[in-house]
């Protein structure tokens, strides 16, 4: 049977109704076997049925709800991300702290807010207002001399031909955790070799995407007269896929300034 009223507050006047009724010489197991035939087989534990009849021996009646000591039970979400919003840097116990709560509170909303610990890339030095400044007004500039110049295909960004290396490692070896039994160690795995094989790619692309790339013999590197070499293919492959440069490509080789012309 489904109960009319609100549960908590009905099934604590059942076991005081049983008490009024047969006297304090009732079994409160008898009684939790009554609720439980009405109500079903959950709904007045034989445990429970004992602690208020032993309140009731004791003459407490109150049936009502006591208030607990301890911290309260609402959590604010929207002040816990106007700290975040402020300072993104702090830690879970100086949330915890602004927040008086406990740490754990703290970082299982977190977790819910969908929140995630994230390190900052690492960069040369720290940008002054007046470097900011210099280089907006460095891609300014190239913005407009791009938008200046005459016909879509010799645009000046559209000139640009740049390249780079990168070494490719033959054998990439990734280190992963495993779920163990507290007592089980992890599977050992070798260190990898302070001089692996490995192989230089050399690679060239513009806007519309790679025009020529070697790889080079294990261990070899760029030298001088290997890089007059690759210039000159460069060239051919240009002439091949970009024909209407017509006017020649600048070559900006990684961060070098664009400085020679094919």
């Amino acid at each position: 049977m489904e109960c009319q009223v609100e549960k908590n507050e009905h099934f604590r006047h059942l076991p005081l109704l049983a008490f009024n009724l047969d006297g304090k010489d009732v079994k409160a197991a008898k009684a939790a076997c009554k609720i439980c035939a009405v109500y079903g087989e959950d709904a007045m534990p034989e445990r429970m049925a004992r602690w208020w009849f032993s309140r009731f021996k004791n003459k407490k009646f109150n049936l009502k709800d006591v208030a607990r000591s301890g911290r309260p039970v609402g959590f604010d979400e929207d002040r816990l991300n106007h700290l975040l919003h402020e300072n993104p840097c702090q830690s879970a116990r100086e949330l915890a702290e602004q927040l008086t709560c406990d740490q754990k509170t703290v970082v299982n909303h977190l977790h819910s807010m969908g929140k995630v610990q994230k390190l900052g890339t690492w960069v040369p030095h720290a940008l002054s207002q007046n470097n900011k400044l210099q280089h907006a007004m460095i891609a300014a500039g190239l913005l407009a001399r791009h938008k200046a110049t005459h016909g879509h295909k010799q645009r000046y960004l559209y000139s640009i031909v740049t390249g780079d290396e990168k070494w490719c490692v033959y054998v990439n070896i990734k280190q992963r955790k495993e779920w163990l039994s507290p007592k089980k160690q992890a599977t050992p795995r070798a260190k990898q070799e302070l001089h692996p094989w490995k192989t230089m790619l050399c690679v060239w692309w513009d806007w519309e995407g790679i025009i020529h790339y070697e790889l080079l013999a294990s261990n070899e590197t760029v030298s001088a007269d290997l890089y007059v070499q690759q210039m000159h293919r460069l060239n051919e492959a240009i002439h091949q896929k970009r024909p209407d440069r017509r006017y020649g490509v600048l070559l900006q080789h990684d961060s070098a300034r664009l400085t020679w012309r094919i």
